[in-house]
């Protein structure tokens, strides 16, 4: 007897020509301003949310971010410890295209996870600078607050947790 198709495996075909369609989209993309804007789009669906990277990755790869981005220093073995800072900090260069000399300084000084660290180190510092801009493009999952919070809270006060806890829910982020 001839299996029958269900909702279910509709479903799945659907999703996988979306995914086939997105990918193929992606490399033939060739700006960053492109590249951003479809990554944007890609986080309204979840099946395709691990895109986003990839197109960021574009970015990076082929060199269409800010220049200053690519004098970052290589990772300490503590910035890619429990997940790869500098890979996050890149894709927020590429969804922002700034990456300023006082950046350039603080990671050369320090390091990404102590720049990210002292970055959110004073409470009327969370929720600013390249979080807002973050925010303007829905993709606080490469801020300073979001990956210190995930990651590394056992580096972080009770203060902190609580004041970065509060700005990721009301921005429907709950971790």
């Amino acid at each position: 007897m001839a299996k029958q198709p269900n909702k279910l495996d509709d479903q799945i075909q659907q999703q996988l020509r979306e995914r086939q369609r997105a990918v193929a989209t992606i490399e033939k993309m060739a700006t960053r301003e492109d590249l951003v804007e479809f990554a944007t789009r890609l986080n309204k669906h979840p099946h395709l949310a691990d895109l986003i990277d990839v197109c960021l990755d574009k970015c990076i790869d082929e060199h269409l971010i800010n220049k200053n981005a690519y004098k970052l220093r290589p990772p300490l073995a503590e910035d890619v410890e429990r997940v790869d800072l500098r890979r996050a900090w890149l894709r927020a260069v590429a969804i922002s295209n700034q990456c300023s000399l006082s950046t350039l300084n603080s990671v050369k000084v320090r390091g990404y996870l102590q720049a990210m660290l002292r970055q959110i180190e004073k409470l009327e510092d969370i929720g600013i600078g390249g979080f807002a801009r973050l925010k303007k493009s829905n993709a606080l999952q490469y801020s300073a607050e979001y990956l210190m919070r995930k990651y590394y809270s056992d580096m972080l006060s009770a203060e902190q947790i609580e004041k970065i806890d509060g700005l990721l829910k009301r921005n429907g982020i709950e971790i």
